[in-house]
């Protein structure tokens, strides 16, 4: 099987970022940092692609992922595909808290967290690896679309270290030993039974010249 090539970002800074609070599925503007961070994907895009478009542009349904996916789609003549299962996780009742209020307010639900992070289910949310089922389902079936082909995608920091974590044959006990900056680009090779990964967690264009083909 030919592989499909993934160019997956990390969606641009969010205005409430220095609060550091799991948003999860809530929609969040982005700052005007992260509006510029989203402006500048398609160009760092084109860096890779050498002047060739991307098959399709995907994003999750949550508007900072969208806004990114917006900008790549619209400089490659192409209409954003939106594939809600490519959204965040889901933290529940800890969504919108911040890591200091949930250690106070459930002290006990964050102690059982810390001793299960992969596993442990937020009360009214998912587990990370719930959450891993769907990501890796909508990503296999994207890859199986676009074999042989290139795509783009601008999606959550949570799901790019599940599609890194299964990459790299990690367990998601170590999900958090991949770093994911705001407008990071990843590039992953998918083929039928593993995956190479070409670039991780870059926010340089340089890469594009030194990224060993």
């Amino acid at each position: 099987m030919t592989p499909a090539r993934l160019f997956f970002f990390r969606h641009g800074e969010v205005a409430n970022a220095h609060e550091k609070r799991y948003n999860g599925q809530t929609d969040v503007a982005l700052s005007p940092r992260g509006e510029e961070q989203s402006a500048a994907m398609p160009s760092r895009l084109k860096a890779f692609l050498d002047s060739k478009a991307p098959a399709a542009v995907y994003s999750s349904d949550l508007v900072r992922s969208r806004v990114g996916a917006g900008h790549v789609a619209a400089a490659f003549g192409l209409t954003p595909i939106v594939v809600p299962e490519l959204k965040e996780r889901s933290f529940g009742h800890w969504e919108g808290l911040t890591w200091d209020e949930i250690q106070a307010r459930y002290p006990s639900e964050w102690a059982a967290y810390m001793a299960d992070v992969p596993g442990y289910t937020p009360p009214g949310g998912e587990s990370f690896r719930g959450m891993s089922e769907r990501i890796l389902g909508a990503v296999r079936q994207i890859a199986a679309r676009h074999a042989g082909e290139p795509v783009a995608m601008v999606i959550h920091g949570g799901v790019n270290r599940i599609i890194l974590c299964d990459a790299l044959g990690l367990d998601l006990a170590h999900i958090f030993r991949l770093d994911q900056y705001y407008a990071c680009l990843n590039i992953v090779e998918m083929y039928e039974n593993t995956a190479v990964v070409r670039l991780m967690n870059s926010v340089d264009e340089g890469d594009a010249h030194r990224l060993i083909r």
